[in-house]
């Protein structure tokens, strides 16, 4: 959430941003509450670009934020790159 709050700050969004911030706590709040720990799994988040390119999200993707707040492991343990 720090970009968001940068850029509201820059288009003097402040309010929007912190009620932003606050609707997306809730969502990941409910998501991590409604999460049986049995269920928590390794997970590989992938992209399905086409029939012959895929898109695997490592631990440097944005998406390892969402992962370790619903304490849920990735799957994928190569390396990553931005």
């Amino acid at each position: 959430m720090r970009m968001v709050s940068a850029f509201a700050l820059r288009l003097g969004r402040v309010d929007e941003a912190k009620a932003l911030e606050a609707r997306t706590e809730a969502t990941l709040a409910r998501a991590e509450a409604s999460a049986c720990p049995g269920d928590r799994h390794p997970t590989y988040l992938v992209w399905i670009v086409d029939h012959r390119n895929i898109v695997v999200y490592g631990r440097t993707s944005l998406f390892q934020t969402v992962l370790d707040r619903l304490r849920i492991a990735n799957a994928w343990t190569g390396a990553s790159n931005a």
